[in-house]
């Protein structure tokens, strides 16, 4: 077994879909024998012990930070937020002092330690810039990239994409491994690579015991959307196909209910009785209310994100089990993991019109209590203990 520092801007007490990967990383490594070391970033330098691991909070003390938009607030101050983090993309692509940090604490847990194995996880860029610096002064330590998101994403400015492609090629002149979330974007991150290394498909997941799911016909039919709206991953199209929905049948049995999203959500009138916003929830809390009161679970992905994006809350749909509502890119890895799955109906997110047929083909469904099964197979392929052991086995070639 090996000792394996990660090192991650996302990890416990900071709460995200990122998170949760590198948090399954560290419980499932463990579980499998591993050591784990975990340099992560905090609001002061500190580190403490949990369970075999140990945890190092590296400080970052640059003065140009971006801003949380994930606070529920007015529209001004939430666009204020949305353009200075814009503003800070484009002249500050990490933190000078937070790499500083990691590398200094890493020398020393490797100095400790005898490290085997070091994962870096992108985003940040930073982390990728730390572990060349590392991988540089410990040349025989195998170093796997973690690359969950893209870094060509359209989000960013040209200059920022070229800046951040230019980061990941020269890293990957020197890493041993690359891991990515799809298939899709691995193969873009291939096309980087000039050398023999390794390279494997690390999906996101769900990590909670799949509930039990109440069978029973609920007064309304409850559409659920979980989390923030953010820039083109936005409800305007769901919302209008939605008010067609109610205006045409004259439904009057039927809801959209928004769980713990930030942003600002404008609607019609009209919609005022049937869009309910609620603050966030706890994700044991968040999990157990879907599967107890959702009849079916929104995920957006427009055409203008980049290929290969599932979007964490989609695993935590397939974990749940209920109806899924995929408004994503037919051609795409989500809208083919949902129709593996056998229990959701898609519609392309720029298109209107379909999105309410498939609102009225799923309200009917329900009306006639047919719902649709998940594939038992597809849900537990999906459990982030399963897609772990794929690491695991990335490590054990490796080492």
């Amino acid at each position: 077994m090996a000792n394996i520092l990660l090192i991650t801007d996302y990890y416990p007490p900071r709460k995200s879909i990122a998170t949760n990967r590198m948090k399954a990383f560290d419980k499932y490594l463990s579980q499998l024998g591993h050591k784990m070391f975990v340099i992560t970033l905090g609001d002061k330098e500190k580190s403490i012990v949990e369970g075999t691991t140990a945890v190092f909070y590296c400080q970052d003390s640059d003065a140009i930070k971006k801003l949380d938009t994930s606070i529920k607030e007015s529209t001004l101050k939430h666009y204020f937020k949305c353009a200075w983090n814009i503003f800070c993309n484009n002249i500050h692509l990490y933190s000078a002092s937070w790499v500083k940090s990691i590398i200094s604490v890493a020398e020393m847990v490797i100095q400790n330690n005898n490290i085997d194995v070091m994962i870096t996880s992108y985003p940040s860029i930073g982390t990728i810039v730390a572990g060349e610096k590392i991988k540089g002064k410990y040349p025989n330590i195998k170093w796997i990239m973690d690359m969950r998101d893209a870094v060509w994403t359209p989000g960013n400015s040209e200059f920022v994409r070229n800046k951040m492609v230019g980061i990941t090629k020269k890293s990957m002149a020197v890493c041993d491994a690359v891991t990515s979330v799809s298939a899709a974007q691995l193969q873009q991150y291939k096309k980087y690579n000039t050398r023999t290394i390794d390279f494997a498909v690390i999906k996101n997941g769900y990590d909670f015991e799949v509930p039990k799911i109440n069978g029973s016909i609920h007064d309304s039919f409850k559409i659920v959307y979980t989390g923030n709206f953010y820039g083109a991953r936005s409800p305007q199209n769901f919302l209008i196909a939605f008010e067609h929905f109610v205006r045409k049948n004259n439904i009057n049995d039927a809801c959209f209910e928004i769980i713990g999203n930030g942003s600002v959500v404008h609607f019609n009138n009209n919609l005022q009785e049937y869009v309910i916003e609620k603050p966030r929830l706890e994700y044991g809390e968040l999990v157990n209310y879907c599967a107890a009161c959702a009849d079916l679970l929104l995920v957006v992905i427009p055409k203008s994100q980049e290929q290969g994006v599932y979007t964490g809350k989609l695993f935590d749909y397939i974990g749940i089990g209920k109806p899924i509502l995929g408004l994503v890119p037919k051609d795409d890895v989500a809208a083919e993991l949902i129709m593996q799955a056998g229990n959701g109906y898609i519609a392309e997110n720029e298109n209107v019109d379909e999105i309410e047929e498939a609102i009225y083909k799923a309200y009917i469904d329900w009306k006639n209590h047919i719902v649709p099964e998940i594939d038992k197979s597809v849900q537990e392929f999906c459990h982030r203990r399963v897609q772990v052991a794929k690491l695991d086995e990335l490590i054990q070639r490796l080492c």
